[in-house]
């Protein structure tokens, strides 16, 4: 027997299944673990999960069929988004209960996004002229098992903090230039100092943004040293850079 594809799930693992009924059994799996409830996702959020979960589904080990994934992929790129409620998943072992509502379109059930308006997922994927696969083997599963309603927020929160950073670092500059600020904190002799790829990078970059200006100086007889918020810019910013890299690492 083989999990998930002749037994059926969790406690019912050692209930043999007839492979004559595969394409029941992964119907009815999504069927069964689309219980989300709460306000929908939006959209970007739903298309981050696609993305995602469409990578890991092309890494061939998942034992989903290709009609399948190209599926999906169409979902992706006509513009079809699935209607996931945003509450459901234990996380742990996986967002199942968001992605079984993500695949529901896959066949024919389900709601979803197209071209703005709100269809049963069978019209939105009829309009969208994508046919639905016959869901055999390990389809329901490989589809469901996985994080990515975590990693797809996830993703789309990073790429914003990253933004968020970038304008911190203007903020910053501007705010030195108008204080009259010294330019000691983020010398880069200064970051070399310390093993913290963050700092050095903010003190890199709050050179570039000060780089020729008339108001940003070295130490100087009539300013000497700059208040601690200003001076600790570079080690705040660096260690929200370091936060990042670190988390981004984790996603990836």
């Amino acid at each position: 027997m083989v999990y998930g594809v002749t037994t059926g799930f969790g406690d019912l693992a050692t209930t043999f299944v007839d492979p004559e009924r595969s394409s029941e059994l992964q119907r009815r799996l999504l069927m069964s673990h689309a219980a989300g409830v709460g306000n929908s996702m939006w959209t970007d959020q739903v298309r981050a999960m696609m993305v995602v979960r469409a990578n890991v589904l092309a890494s061939g080990a998942t034992g989903i069929q290709l009609k399948t994934l190209e599926a999906l992929l169409a979902m992706l790129n006509r513009g079809v988004v699935p209607l996931v409620p945003e509450r459901g998943s234990v996380g742990a072992c996986g967002d199942l209960a968001p992605l079984a509502h993500l695949a529901l379109p896959l066949i024919g059930l389900g709601q979803a996004w197209f071209e703005e308006e709100l269809y049963s997922g069978a019209e939105a994927m009829q309009r969208a002229g994508i046919g639905l696969p016959d869901l055999s083997g390990r389809d329901g599963i490989a589809l469901i098992n996985g994080t990515e309603q975590t990693t797809g927020i996830g993703s789309l929160a990073v790429l914003a903090a990253y933004g968020v950073m970038g304008a911190a670092d203007v903020a910053a500059a501007l705010t030195m230039e108008a204080l009259g600020a010294l330019s000691d904190s983020f010398d880069e002799r200064v970051a070399l100092m310390k093993p913290h790829p963050g700092q050095l990078a903010t003190a890199t970059n709050l050179t570039r943004l000060t780089v020729g200006s008339q108001a940003v100086l070295p130490p100087r007889p009539s300013k000497l040293r700059d208040a601690l918020s200003l001076r600790c810019i570079p080690q705040v910013h660096g260690a929200t850079r370091d936060a990042l890299a670190e988390t981004t690492r984790s996603l990836e």
